[in-house]
């Protein structure tokens, strides 16, 4: 790994042409020389370990957030009593790699004074840590290779093993991208928290369409080149009646009644698997870039279908499987796109939806105007208990109790995705960008989630 990525290299030169130039102020204003205590003080602002703290076994990793970037002088210096562990920088986090953790036993984690220094050379003094591992991990799960994942290439592999290791431990900040394909909602967090969420997710609502632009990746690989991960659902609009120009996802669209039967579409000769056969192959295009580009999706089709709204939910639990399963054949075992972490989203009393094991890697709940945490945490309980090998998250949310009152009351979902505020964030230009409320998750609640440790953000997660 290096010590430092591409982005805090141009931040650390950045910063040194600063100290430059206030070097030379002082000097043009006659002064020998800059005193220290003018230079911005360097302090610890966040971490994900603290004092006293229980934590469990399995734990893999802590990490340390600076007020300025630093560099590693002396990895000799930071220890763990009776355990491993491997730090490295990226901009102005330290993260400690920790390994051979046992339970209920009791470890001091130091960092010693000369192990790490910002860009002006000032070193923090000595930090101790004492923290205890409890007796049994609060989430029991025995995940196997999945089949699902297949022969994934390694940076899928470490991200769906990564999801699995904080799986109870730890959970990772998520935003939806305002429609289509942007990060303007994680901008938007960005903006009024100081902190990017850990993951972005794009939607392929307008695939195949004349005016979608799926094309461009800049957006998307500069968030994985910043180790943000990339989740993908799609809004799969088809056309409402056969040789129709109305495309849409709803049953009922704006009066508008969706013909398209699910049945037909995994058919060959049917109007309707014409229809997708060539939308796939759109979908194939787009999530080929991603893969050439070594990035992984955790994709997420056909989502809420027992709820019956979307029309891939009309044709009843049997047909929604086997439409699942043409389209995982589709892409993983025709083409090949093995960069895919595969996430069913389950309604209630949906247990003949399910795709089955070989085809899903991680269980998802969409869940809005919950305000009471006990009962999210109550979902969050049965679906676990009907799918213990799996991984379980709040795949959508809006107007939900907050993290830490969900987290407290046992809702340890592996990650949480607000849905987006079509008028807050449609331009990152825009006035309305610059408001605090949103429809969904304001800055408050934003605020709320980052203030706990086990939330984590962009700039807490490793290098791919």
């Amino acid at each position: 790994m290096n010590a430092i990525t591409p982005r805090a290299t141009r931040s650390h030169a950045s910063a040194l042409r600063k100290t430059l130039l206030f070097g030379i102020l002082c000097l043009l204003l006659g002064f020998a020389s800059c005193s220290q205590q003018e230079l911005p003080q360097f302090r610890l602002v966040r971490q994900t370990l603290a004092e006293g703290e229980v934590v469990d076994s399995l734990l893999s990793s802590v990490t340390f957030t600076y007020s300025q970037p630093i560099t590693l002088l002396d990895s000799t210096r930071i220890t763990l009593s009776d355990a491993t562990a491997s730090p490295w920088v990226k901009g102005a986090q330290l993260h400690i790699e920790i390994g051979g953790l046992r339970g209920e036993q009791q470890y001091t984690l130091h960092v010693g004074k000369g192990a790490i220094q910002d860009i002006n050379g000032q070193q923090l003094p000595d930090m101790t840590i004492v923290f205890n591992t409890s007796g049994e991990r609060e989430i029991i799960i025995q995940l196997a290779a999945q089949k699902a994942l297949g022969t994934a290439p390694l940076p899928t592999l470490k991200v769906y093993k990564f999801l699995r290791d904080n799986y109870g431990l730890r959970t990772l900040s998520a935003t939806m991208a305002n429609v289509s394909f942007n990060t303007n909602e994680a901008q938007w967090v960005y903006k009024h928290t100081g902190h990017w969420p850990a993951m972005n997710c794009v939607d392929f609502i307008h695939m195949g369409e004349p005016y979608a632009n799926y094309s461009d990746m800049t957006a998307m690989q500069d968030w994985w080149d910043n180790h943000g991960l990339v989740l993908a659902c799609w809004h799969w609009r088809v056309p409402v009646a056969e040789g129709s120009d109305v495309r849409a996802f709803y049953v009922n669209d704006n009066g508008i009644t969706n013909t398209f039967n699910p049945a037909n579409a995994t058919i060959p000769g049917t109007w309707e698997n014409t229809f997708i056969e060539q939308d796939i192959e759109n979908l194939v295009a787009v999530l080929q870039q991603f893969k050439d580009a070594g990035i992984p999706v955790i994709w997420r089709p056909f989502h809420e279908a027992a709820g019956g709204w979307f029309w891939w939910g009309t044709g009843g639990g049997e047909t929604y499987v086997k439409l699942w399963r043409w389209m995982f054949d589709k892409l993983v075992k025709q083409h090949k796109l093995s960069n895919l972490i595969w996430v069913w989203t389950t309604e209630t009393n949906d247990d003949n939806w399910y795709p089955g094991d070989d085809y899903v890697d991680i269980i998802g709940r969409d869940i809005y105007n919950q305000s009471d945490a006990s009962a999210m945490a109550a979902q969050f309980a049965a679906i676990q208990r009907r799918y213990p090998n799996r991984i379980v998250t709040l795949s959508e949310c809006g107007s939900v109790a907050t993290i830490n009152n969900q987290w407290q009351a046992g809702a340890r979902w592996s990650w949480f995705m607000p849905w987006y505020d079509a008028g807050r964030t449609k331009s990152v230009v825009s006035n309305e960008f610059n408001g605090t409320n949103h429809t969904h998750a304001n800055v408050a609640w934003w605020n709320a989630a980052f203030g706990n440790r086990y939330v984590l953000t962009r700039e807490d997660l490793p290098e791919w």
